[in-house]
């Protein structure tokens, strides 16, 4: 019984890591200088990926970004 109580409180415990929304960065370069950033706030990593590159791709216009999330 102790096994089980066990395995389903470590479940429960990646379960809630896993989804827990944290502050991150988007951070845009052109030729290894960061010129434009923007912080995402309380979203999950998926998310902060998929807006950053919609942000890099509508902030450049003809330049090419390289755009990355990373942890704040």
């Amino acid at each position: 019984m102790k096994k089980i109580l066990f395995a389903g409180l470590v479940l429960f415990s990646a379960i809630g890591f896993v989804s827990c929304k944290k502050d991150y960065n988007c951070v845009c370069r052109v030729n290894n200088a960061i010129v434009w950033t923007r912080e995402y706030d309380d979203i999950s990593r998926a998310d902060a990926e998929d807006r950053c590159d919609g942000d890099g791709q509508t902030a450049g216009g003809s330049i090419q970004w390289d755009c990355d999330v990373e942890r704040d």
